[in-house]
Order: structure tokens, then sequence, then C-alpha cells
């Protein structure tokens, strides 16, 4: 499998911070913390906010709301793994950051979140005695406007979810790392609420889902050319299911469309769709390493779904175009 230097060996940092479009020529230069919250009051429409190469230590600080079309760009480097970081030790930071600015892009930033293991056996035990919330979790980005971008930022250690995106439309969520997001019930890398999003050219590993999403109506995601690494303790795309007041049905999500990856799970399956979707389901041309388990299993299938192309390595033969037979 390839490595995350090798995965991230043709991304550039931009030579300068980027210009959002709209002609404005205010750039803000902070160095930790305390200067970007300053900014984030200060700043206007459509400005940017460049990050140093340094620790943004937010364990105190309040949730960091960018209300308005914001460029964050940091320093952080996916190949060398060095640069611009943010960080929480508060196990019950909900969110460190949220963008609800349309259009806004948050870039090459490494968020480091307060808890990178499963718990498994004390999250079990806590569920078991209706106590499962009575240790906070935490949440790295929550995207909250439509047209936000998330780009060349490494996330981990969050334990509900490392980027959050609720009721937004057209996110993009590309060329990241994102690992070690993994607390039993809960470990999302990308979750969606009510969200359609584009995950493409993101590296995945050691979450409980890399791509989640709630089920309810709205919720979409196209998610191709991600490499998902062979570590995590449930299936690796998910989406929900839940009964929709609004239409009277149970339903899976909108639409969900996941083409072109490299699988390397091994013990769990690729993807899980626990119902009926309103729309379509395509799963095309992903290729699929050393799984043991049935790869895709589509609960309450409609026959708008569409698996095509899909090949799974056994033995260390292709088996090419796994079937509906081949679903569970």
């Amino acid at each position: 499998m390839p490595s995350v230097k090798v995965f991230f060996a043709g991304t550039q940092l931009p030579s300068k911070a980027p210009s959002t479009g709209n002609g404005r020529k205010q750039v803000f230069q902070v160095k930790n913390a305390v200067e970007l919250i300053a900014a984030a009051k200060q700043y206007k429409d459509g400005d940017v906010i460049y990050l140093g190469p340094g620790m943004f230590d937010f364990t105190e600080a309040s949730v960091l709301e960018f209300p308005l079309k914001v460029v964050l760009q940091g320093t952080y480097d996916l190949k060398t793994q060095t640069g611009t970081t943010v960080f929480t030790g508060r196990l019950g930071h909900q969110p460190v950051i949220k963008l609800t600015g349309k259009g806004s892009k948050f870039l090459n930033i490494r968020m480091k979140g307060p808890d990178t293991s499963r718990r498994t056996e004390q999250m079990m035990k806590l569920y078991q005695t209706n106590e499962y919330y009575s240790i906070p979790n935490s949440r790295g980005i929550s995207v909250m406007g439509d047209d936000i971008t998330v780009s060349g930022c490494e996330f981990f250690g969050w334990s509900e979810a490392a980027i959050y995106i609720d009721e937004a439309k057209g996110v993009e969520v590309m060329n990241n790392y994102i690992h070690h997001n993994q607390r039993e019930g809960l470990g999302y890398g990308v979750c969606l609420n009510k969200s359609s999003a584009r995950i493409y050219y993101n590296y995945f590993d050691w979450n409980r889902h890399d791509i989640a999403g709630t089920g309810r109506t709205g919720t979409c995601f196209d998610a191709q050319y991600n490499m998902v690494g062979a570590h995590k303790s449930s299936h690796s795309f998910d989406m929900h299911k839940i009964m929709d007041e609004s239409i009277r049905k149970e339903i899976a999500g909108d639409t969900i469309i996941i083409k072109n990856n490299w699988v390397y799970v091994k013990d769990q399956e690729f993807v899980r769709i626990s119902g009926a979707t309103r729309f379509y389901v395509s799963i095309e041309n992903n290729q699929m390493v050393n799984l043991e388990k049935k790869p895709i299993k589509i609960l309450r299938a409609t026959g708008r779904e569409k698996v095509v192309g899909n090949r799974q390595l056994k033995n260390n033969a292709w088996v090419k175009n796994i079937k509906r037979g081949d679903i569970q």
C-alpha cells in the first residue's frame, strides 16, 4: 500500500495566500491562537487569513466561527507533515472551528484532536448503562455553508468527527490525510447531514467510518479517487437509514456515488448502505485488495443501484465485475 508521502507526492503548497476572487487585498497574518481569534473578529467578507507555521493551542478557547467568506491558509505540507498545527487537549471540544461563509476555503492546516483511541470496551460498557455520552466527544471543524473547500489538511484525534458537514451544499473535501478518528460508536472521518459533498483524492486510515451520512433527506456524497487504508473497526463508507418525517418514509439518503477508489480494508466491509436511497447509488470501478468479507452491503436494494466494474483481489488474482449476487 502506498505511504502517505507517496500518495500526496504530487501536491504542492501555494506560493502565496490565494485570492478569493473578489479583488480584495487584505491579508491577515497570524502566528498563534490569540491572533487568529482576533482576526476572526476583524476580517471582512472575502478576506484571507494566513496562519504561520507554528502551534495554535485552542484548548481553552470557545468555538471559533467564521460567518463570512474567508480563506484560512496555513503552511502545512502533507509530504513532510510539517507546518501549521491547530490543536486542542479538551475532550469535549465541539467543534474547534465553524465555517459558515459561502465559498470559504480551509487550506493546508493540520488539525490535531484530543483523543485518537477507540475505547471499545469502555464505550460498550457505558452504552449498556446509558452513560455513553458521559465521556465528551470532539469535532475538528463544522462546515455549515455552501461551496466550502477543505484541502491539503491533516485531521486526526477527533472522537466524533474530523469534518462534520451540516446542511451545506457543494462542499469539496480533497487531498486530505484523515486518520485516527475512531471512537467506538462514533469515529467519523467525514460526516454529512442534509448535505452534499465531493470527496476526492483523500487518504483515509484508522477511522471507524471514513465517510458516513445520517441518511436524512438531502444527504449525498460523491467519493472518488480516495485511498482507504487497512485499519478500521467497522465498514469504510456508510449511509445510515432514518425515518424521514417530512416524507413519512424510511430512507438512506438521496444519492451515493462511490467510484475509482483503492481499498485495502481486510476484515470489514467497504460499503454499507442501511436502507433505500431516494434516488440512486453508483458503485463503480473500485479496486479492493484483500477483503475477507463481501465488500458491499446494500440493505433494501431498490433496483436503481449501479454496481459495475469493481474488482476484488483474492489470492493474488483479480476477481472482476463483482455482481449483484456478490452483494450481501
